[in-house]
């Protein structure tokens, strides 16, 4: 039942079917509902020993840590009230994590979920693309009409419900199921393949229709790790590698293509780094990133809101989780590089997908995400519970894919320190590209 209840919980986070599909729904706290029959379903299957918890996995106490730091922003700079409304928001957050990762234990329920989530990024690119042709998706909604700058000229971009109601935050999302659309099919045969293109197909289609320009940079890096899928798998750590320097080497080179509202990101980012360096170890406060920008602006850069707001303290937790993630799929690929059977094959084809598709979220992140978001720990959940559905593949005496202190503990922190540096370093790069 607790499975059940967390696919529920996925639709109406990511669908909102009450606000297009049962409208009588709309008002109904059903995501309030749903949370509290997955953590009474957990506690009583966990109890039964039906849903058994990787407890030899640093994830699990890495969500309860984040959420914890989350609370710690508030509780020392004494925000009382906003420690009240962080409290049920981050729960919501951490736990849905936290329940994807102890219940993606088996190849069925990974294929599950992923299909679950490749069908509602299949719904929602009929609704973008119907906007397109006909001027309305679903229930009437329309897209919006924008003037983009640097090409002079009006923009149709499709959005979604909910979260989604973004083209930019709609894009992030259909992105990152192109990779899961490969990895859904059971066998890689004909169909399967059929299956595979055709859904990417329709998916990269709309994320044009959204014209998100961060959707493409998520989309092209995620087309590169998948290219980069078919070298050998001790290879692709130096293709990330060479990912992250040429970012960095083409900073200076992109400040003739900045338009005002790309230029405006950077600037209140470099404003959001001088607040991190006044309230560096526990941040300026959990949903308070506005208040330390100019205009009142949101981040739409999900490592600098998230250092930002929770400081490094709580940026440790966040990172590790998504360094994990890598970590445990890169190992699970050279873990299975050759498989002995169906389900190693397709926990292999599974682990390069969801490095491609985290990989896609990072890189759209930088420029149009947020920190704190349901797609975000999704993905994160997803990948990294990878070791642990390998773990029902592998041999019994197979030893641990992920160990705590060394990789949570020491390469945890010198990511978490290098990923800080290096966000801050390109913003840099990237004012001086502007400003000269």
């Amino acid at each position: 039942m607790t499975f059940f209840f967390s696919s529920i919980f996925v639709l109406l986070v990511f669908w909102r079917p009450q606000e297009w599909l049962v409208p009588w729904l709309y008002g109904v706290p059903m995501l309030d509902i749903v949370v509290g029959m997955s953590l009474l379903t957990l506690i009583i299957e966990t109890n039964q020993g039906i849903v058994k918890m990787p407890r030899d996995m640093p994830q699990l106490w890495l969500y309860w840590g984040l959420w914890f730091a989350t609370l710690a922003t508030h509780i020392v700079n004494t925000y009382w009230e906003f420690l009240v409304k962080t409290f049920p928001d981050t729960f919501k957050l951490c736990f849905f994590g936290f329940l994807l990762f102890c219940l993606l234990d088996g190849v069925r329920r990974m294929r599950t979920i992923v299909g679950l989530i490749v069908a509602m990024g299949i719904v929602m690119s009929i609704h973008a693309l119907l906007q397109q042709h006909r001027g309305y998706g679903f229930a009437g909604q329309a897209p919006i009409y924008q003037y983009r700058i640097l090409s002079e000229t009006y923009s149709i971009r499709s959005l979604f419900f909910g979260i989604f109601e973004d083209p930019n935050d709609l894009a992030q999302f259909l992105g990152v199921c192109v990779p899961f659309a490969f990895a859904w099919p059971r066998r890689m045969g004909f169909f399967g393949r059929i299956f595979a293109i055709g859904t990417a197909s329709l998916l990269v289609t709309a994320v044009i229709a959204t014209d998100s320009r961060g959707g493409y940079i998520g989309l092209a890096t995620t087309g590169a790790v998948m290219a980069a899928l078919l070298l050998p798998a001790r290879w692709l750590p130096r293709a990330l590698l060479l990912v992250l320097l040429s970012g960095l080497v083409l900073c200076p080179l992109s400040g003739g293509y900045m338009d005002a509202s790309a230029h405006d990101r950077v600037t209140f980012w470099g404003e959001a780094n001088w607040a991190f360096k006044n309230h560096m170890i526990f941040g300026v406060g959990y949903g308070l990133f506005s208040d330390f920008v100019s205009g009142d602006r949101a981040a739409h850069n999900l490592f600098v809101e998230c250092y930002t707001s929770i400081g490094l303290f709580g940026y440790w937790f966040w990172f590790n989780l998504l360094q994990l993630a890598f970590i445990g799929a890169w190992r699970v690929r050279l873990a299975v590089a050759r498989p002995e059977n169906a389900d190693q094959e397709w926990v292999r084809r599974m682990s390069g997908m969801g490095l491609a598709s985290l990989a896609g979220l990072c890189s759209s992140g930088y420029f149009i995400s947020r920190a704190f978001i349901f797609p975000v720990f999704l993905v994160v959940a997803i990948v990294g519970a990878v070791p642990v559905v390998a773990k029902s593949v592998l041999p019994e005496e197979y030893p641990p894919i992920i160990y705590a202190k060394p990789d949570a503990m020491v390469l945890g922190t010198v990511g978490t320190l290098a990923s800080v540096a290096y966000v801050y370093f390109s913003i840099i790069l990237l004012n001086k590209a502007f400003y000269g």
